[in-house]
C-alpha cells in the first residue's frame, strides 16, 4: 500500500480503512537525502516498521523508493514486505533495520514482479533470506527483468551499481505461513489485484496488514494494461474482510 493508515477513515465498498491525512506540498523529491531511501522507517505498532515511499514515479532523487519497505520483527527472524529496487537500496534499509535489531532478516515478501519491488532480490539473497513470491509474481519478474534492469540504470544511474537480475527462492500459490518467533506472517494471495500475483501480509498478533498493491492511499488506483480491473473488485471483499479493524500500511 501506498501509504501507512492512521488519520481519516475512507469508506471502500463498505469497508473502513484508515488513512493519513497528506498536505499537497508534503511532497519533497527526498526526504532523507543523506540515505538512499526515500524517507525512514517509521514505527507502526511493537515491531512492526515501514520506510514509507514516494508518491511519485521513479526518479533519481528518490531513488525508486516509490512503495512501502516494511518490516516485521520477530523473537527468531525478521521479514521484509519488498526487497526494494536496487542493491543499495536494500543494503541502506537493511541498514536502519540494524539498528532497530539484532533479529536477522530471514524472509522477505516481494507484493508483486514489480522493478521496486522485487529488483533487490539478489542483495537479499546474498544476506541468506528466503525471497518470497507469488507464482504469477515470480514469472512475471523473469520476464521483464532484463528491461528493469536497463530501467534502472538509466533513471538511478550510479546508485543502480551492484543491482543484477536474481529470481525469487521461493514461490507459492495460495497462502503460506512464516513462524517468526512469537509472531505469525500469513502471506495471502486474496485473487487478482493491480499486477500480476499482488499479495497482503496479516500479522494477527499485531493486529496489522500490508497490504501491498491491494489497497492505495493518497494516490489513484494504478490501472496498466495488464490490470484486470473487474477482477480486482471482486477480489476487495476477500481482502477487506480480513482487514478489518487492523492497521493497514
Amino acid at each position: 500500500m501506498r501509504g501507512l493508515a492512521g488519520g481519516v477513515l475512507l469508506a471502500m465498498t463498505g469497508a473502513l480503512v484508515a488513512v493519513p491525512v497528506q498536505a499537497e506540498d508534503d511532497n519533497p523529491a527526498d526526504k532523507a537525502p543523506e540515505s538512499m531511501l526515500y524517507d525512514y522507517p517509521q514505527q507502526v505498532t511493537e515491531g512492526v516498521w515501514s520506510a514509507i515511499g514516494a508518491t511519485q514515479p521513479y526518479t533519481y532523487e528518490n531513488s525508486l523508493h516509490n512503495n512501502n519497505l516494511s518490516f516485521v520483527v520477530g523473537e527468531d527472524a525478521v521479514l521484509v514486505m519488498n526487497a526494494g529496487a536496487s542493491y543499495q537500496l536494500a543494503e541502506a534499509l537493511h541498514e536502519e533495520i540494524k539498528k532497530r535489531t539484532d533479529v536477522p532478516v530471514k524472509y522477505v515478501v516481494n507484493e508483486n514482479g514489480q522493478l521496486h519491488s522485487a529488483m533487490a532480490t539478489g542483495y537479499w539473497i546474498d544476506q541468506g533470506a528466503e525471497v518470497i513470491g507469488h507464482v504469477d509474481a515470480a514469472d512475471y519478474y523473469d520476464k521483464h527483468a532484463a528491461a528493469y534492469e536497463e530501467q534502472l540504470k538509466d533513471i538511478a544511474k550510479e546508485k543502480a551499481e551492484g543491482t543484477e537480475a536474481v529470481s525469487m527462492n521461493r514461490t507459492f500459490e495460495d497462502r503460506i505461513e512464516l513462524d517468526l518467533g512469537g509472531v505469525t506472517a500469513n502471506v495471502v494471495y486474496f485473487g487478482p489485484a493491480h499486477s500480476p500475483g499482488d499479495i497482503s501480509v496479516v500479522i494477527p498478533e499485531r493486529d496489522v496488514v500490508i497490504a501491498g498493491d491491494m489497497a492505495f492511499n493518497v494516490r489513484m488506483l494504478p490501472i496498466f494494461e495488464y490490470t484486470d480491473t473487474a477482477a480486482w473488485l471482486e477480489t476487495w471483499p476477500n481482502f477487506a474482510e480480513v482487514a478489518e479493524d487492523k492497521t493497514i500500511i
